[in-house]
């Protein structure tokens, strides 16, 4: 059983977060418009980058950041 259907690894393709270019590749990567794309990590300058792409971005510092109800 694989849990990721693939995985983009800076190392691999050169580009590193928030470089635009390793968002492309990701959305790329999976097939889907940037739009379409959730972008969650710890770094607010990450976040901010795949959201100028088009992409949802959810800075996440604690649990409660990645539950909308609470």
């Amino acid at each position: 059983m694989t849990t990721f259907d693939a995985v983009v690894s800076s190392a691999k393709v050169g580009v590193a977060k928030p470089d635009a270019r390793i968002y492309e590749i990701a959305a790329e990567t999976a097939g889907a418009e940037p739009g379409r794309c959730l972008f969650i990590d710890d770094r607010l300058d990450n976040v901010e980058a795949a959201r100028a792409l088009g992409m949802t971005g959810i800075h996440y510092r604690t649990i409660d950041d990645l539950d909308p109800l609470r």
